[in-house]
């Protein structure tokens, strides 16, 4: 019998999960929603921050504890009108 008021730890995910659904599911957005994300690998004297792309998993990403990840649904491309 569980427990009242017992906090369950959730599963970390599996290190060759694929990134970008696992960030959709966090931001609330749908299957198909194309992403942007980033990650910071400077802070002083500016910001710097690389692109990650959409095939990446937590493996590959080789992220350790205090990285900056920061993402957005993609902007549609719109043509220059110049």
């Amino acid at each position: 019998m569980p427990i009242k008021n017992q906090r369950q730890t959730p599963t970390p995910p599996h290190p060759e999960q694929e990134l970008y659904p696992l960030l959709r599911k966090l931001g609330g957005l749908g299957e198909g929603e194309a992403l942007e994300v980033y990650e910071e690998v400077k802070f002083e004297p500016s910001v710097m921050v690389d692109k990650l792309g959409p095939g990446i998993t937590l493996a590959s990403a080789q992220l350790e504890d205090g990285d900056i990840l920061v993402f957005q649904q993609a902007l549609p491309q719109v043509g220059r009108p110049f």
